[in-house]
């Protein structure tokens, strides 16, 4: 939810190298998260526990919610926030591009010193990505390559739009490149099983393919009242609350959030609330003014160890993708609002993950991208009937609770290392 804290005034009293790996069951693990996302903090945490020494690593720059990484640091864990000079340019295709290499020489670097016997890495750039893979292979250690994006398949689908002569060479330049890495991993690790054809398709042997979807921290993010001190302080304890918190990329279209208060506008007593920043926001920003949406509420990344908070002042939490981008990307926000306990309604392609466990786990209503006026309909049969919605939260926390098992999940981590560490044995906790 918020620009990440290092954490390095605590955890830098310990030292990586007054830890070894005491047994073959033990492991020194770098983890590099790009983005920063709470579940990686988790699954870090989950294998420090387990005797393993865990270098966990991602970019604070990268203007996206991020995570701190919790309570309970466990001995052999430490968490580092990476940065480059300047100011992150994420808007500017050119700038990024270079930014990103640079990011990644610094990420490799932060790996090797941490003298890993293996690296996972996830939701990273794929300029950053290749520097990354390169000093793994260069150091001969075998890197699990944890594929949350498909990077390639967005650029085929955005850069001819932006870039009507050069999009698609460019694209495919990234396809090649995406593809290589992923035939270069000792493992990939996909969230979806919708992206193994596209692994297929890359030329990435199935055997070396392993299906672990993504979770949330269900200790960090818990069901919270309506009323609590978050909604009080925005002035929202009395209003039906529809609520989105997450980016608003090239993804997204932030257009839906403006139709919906247009909708309500007339009904004084609903707002609004989107929680990002960057593009969408500032445009949503200009539409609020020229359209006076005065049911419109729209503020920066909160901090992360609100989120229950926030998530919890929501009558209804929402989530969008756009149609083309579904083969590609699922939206992580969706396993949060599970774990909060609270209705969801999502514009999403209907045969995305995401849609798939919102129905799965009966908590809340997924509409396709393009029926905004079925959208709205929803949201107006969803805010009138708290029954429904009581339902839905509930369902979708029963459903976190059973699948979101840190220790479970580890254990299909732990699987996947074994396979590509001989030295490690898996003890199948």
């Amino acid at each position: 939810m918020s620009k990440a804290n290092t954490q390095n005034d605590v955890i830098d009293k310990i030292s990586l190298n007054q830890f070894s790996a005491r047994q073959n069951s033990c492991l020194r693990i770098a983890v590099h998260d790009y983005a920063g996302h709470a579940f990686p903090f988790d699954l870090c945490k989950e294998l420090a526990s387990r005797g393993h020494v865990v270098q966990h690593l991602y970019f604070t720059q990268c203007q996206a919610p991020q995570a701190t990484g919790g309570k309970g640091l466990a001995e052999g864990y430490r968490s580092r926030g990476l940065s480059i000079p300047g100011n992150f340019q994420k808007f500017s295709f050119i700038r990024r591009r270079f930014q990103e290499v640079e990011y990644g020489k610094v990420a490799a670097r932060a790996i090797i010193e941490s003298s890993p016997d293996v690296v996972i890495s996830a939701n990273t750039p794929i300029d950053s990505q290749l520097e990354i893979n390169a000093a793994c292979r260069n150091h001969h250690i075998p890197m699990v390559h944890w594929l949350q994006d498909v990077a390639s398949v967005a650029m085929e689908k955005i850069l001819p739009q932006k870039l009507p002569i050069l999009g698609k060479q460019i694209a495919r330049f990234y396809r090649f490149q995406e593809a290589r890495m992923l035939r270069q991993s000792a493992a990939v690790v996909v969230i979806t099983s919708h992206f193994l054809d596209i692994c297929s398709q890359m030329g990435v042997a199935r055997d070396d393919c392993h299906v672990i979807e993504n979770w949330a921290p269900l200790n960090e993010i818990q069901p919270r009242p309506r009323r609590n001190a978050w909604s009080e302080e925005q002035g929202l304890t009395d209003k039906r609350v529809l609520l989105y918190s997450g980016t608003l990329g090239f993804k997204h279209n932030p257009a839906i959030f403006e139709r919906l208060a247009a909708h309500f506008q007339s009904q004084p007593d609903v707002r609004i609330v989107v929680i990002s920043e960057g593009m969408g926001a500032a445009w949503l920003a200009e539409r609020k003014a020229a359209l006076g949406l005065d049911n419109l509420i729209l503020l920066p990344y909160q901090p992360y160890n609100r989120l229950s908070e926030v998530l919890g002042t929501g009558d209804l939490l929402l989530a969008i993708l756009e149609e083309s981008a579904g083969i590609f990307s699922v939206p992580s926000k969706v396993l949060s609002y599970l774990s909060a306990g609270k209705a969801i309604l999502l514009s999403v392609p209907l045969s995305n993950l995401a849609a798939e466990t919102v129905r799965r786990a009966e908590a809340g209503r997924v509409i396709a991208p393009r029926d905004v006026e079925g959208l709205i309909a929803a949201a107006d049969d969803m805010l009138s009937d708290a029954s429904m919605r009581e339902f839905m939260g509930r369902h979708g926390r029963i459903y976190a609770e059973k699948m979101f098992d840190a220790s479970v999940i580890a254990d299909r981590f732990e699987r996947v290392l074994s396979s590509v560490t001989p030295t490690f044995m898996h003890n199948g906790r």
